[in-house]
């Protein structure tokens, strides 16, 4: 793929992750060089700017006007993403992971390879009267029918419910995790959209970097997940890699990127975005089930392992792997 075409096919397909539909006023009423660039007028469609937590899958956040907006801050500890990365070994790290996203005909792995599961199989969060309740699950393995010693991984993409119950729960959440034995934790990717308020976007990507600080008190193999539906949004990732400069490995969240349209040009964004931090950085891909779609992503990234319903879905099917 040619890295200087990214960009107008990028913009040519208007890819919905991926447009800026905020208005770029230097306006904003915060101290922060990224926001003065790409905030101070939100956009009149965003159902984002709301002001309202979390609950369910209803897509609410904040916004510069929000009168909450101190409490929000001051809960994450401000705006500066200043939590620290570290590095971790990737040599043993594989080209797939068999992603088991349901409870049901669960596919055992193969020996000696991790299986990989959403956040949703260990808390399976239900909301009652506006309030997020969960009985996590104490024997995960169990549940799914795989053995004592699978080794396992978790992905970064789950229901908002789930990462929000996480979020204002985080020592029972720790101590879950740490119960489950994980080999691997990627970061819960906190919602991020095009049409976010830039501010939301900021305070998102702090809360998910605080969760991969906390995650790795229980998992040495706590890995970073980067959102990047936006140009802007991948340049100040490519800043807090540059100022972190042992990380080796992040994630990536694809499962968002559904259609085509969005899919094919944010890989040409994620390639552009890889070729701007270290050469040598390994990136866990979630999402890519499809073999066109599996292939692109590894001529974009070689360096990659590629976590995927694809063997899953075939094996529930009845179908060999």
């Amino acid at each position: 793929m040619a890295m200087q075409s990214w960009k107008s096919g990028y913009e040519a397909t208007g890819a919905k992750m991926g447009y800026q539909l905020c208005a770029s006023f230097s306006t904003c009423s915060l101290a922060d060089a990224y926001l003065s660039k790409h905030c101070g007028v939100c956009n009149p469609n965003c159902a984002l700017a709301t002001g309202k937590s979390v609950l369910g899958d209803t897509k609410v956040g904040i916004s510069p006007s929000d009168p909450n907006l101190v409490d929000v801050l001051a809960n994450i500890g401000g705006l500066q993403w200043s939590v620290p990365g570290f590095a971790v070994d990737t040599a043993w790290m594989p080209k797939e992971v068999n992603l088991i996203w349901d409870n049901k005909a669960t596919v055992p792995p193969a020996d000696g390879f991790p299986v990989a599961i959403s956040a949703e199989q260990l808390f399976p969060v239900t909301e009652v009267d506006g309030r997020l309740h969960c009985r996590p699950v104490a024997d995960v393995r169990n549940r799914l029918g795989i053995s004592p010693e699978s080794r396992i991984w978790l992905v970064s993409g789950a229901p908002d419910r789930v990462i929000e119950w996480m979020w204002v729960n985080p020592s029972t959440t720790t101590s879950v995790l740490g119960h489950t034995r994980l080999e691997l934790i990627m970061s819960p990717h906190v919602s991020m959209y095009g049409t976010q308020c830039p501010l939301h976007w900021r305070v998102s990507g702090k809360r998910t970097l605080i969760m991969y600080s906390e995650y790795r008190s229980v998992c040495a193999y706590s890995v970073p997940t980067i959102s990047i539906p936006s140009v802007s949004f991948a340049e100040h990732w490519e800043g807090w890699l540059q100022e972190n400069p042992a990380i080796n490995c992040i994630c990536v969240n694809t499962q968002t990127w559904k259609s085509n349209s969005q899919f094919y040009p944010m890989v040409k964004l994620l390639a552009w975005f890889a070729s701007r931090v270290r050469t040598d950085m390994h990136y866990i891909i979630t999402g890519p089930v499809t073999p066109d779609r599996i292939e692109l992503v590894r001529d974009v990234l070689p360096s990659c392992t590629i976590v995927s319903s694809f063997h899953y879905n075939r094996g529930r099917l009845g179908k060999a792997a």
